[in-house]
């Protein structure tokens, strides 16, 4: 997942197996659409081990923990 950030940056976000989705109730990752508004919780386990270097969007790659989808 990219995500554009308010400051027109982008970080890409990984969608590992362990990733879970949810709206009100348990979700799926083809529930996130593009154009979609989500909460993304960074799993905060794998930032040891990080690269700096740069994801295929061009900024950072982080992996995700749990992405709660806000607006359909």
């Amino acid at each position: 997942m990219t995500i554009t950030l308010a400051n027109g940056s982008t970080v890409t976000v990984d969608l590992s197996g362990t990733t879970t989705y949810h709206n009100e109730t348990t979700g799926s990752s083809t529930d996130v659409k593009t154009g979609s508004a989500v909460t993304v919780q960074i799993d905060t386990s794998t930032l040891a081990g990080a690269s700096a270097s740069p994801g295929a969007s061009g900024g950072q790659t982080l992996t995700a923990k749990d992405v709660l989808i806000t607006t359909p």
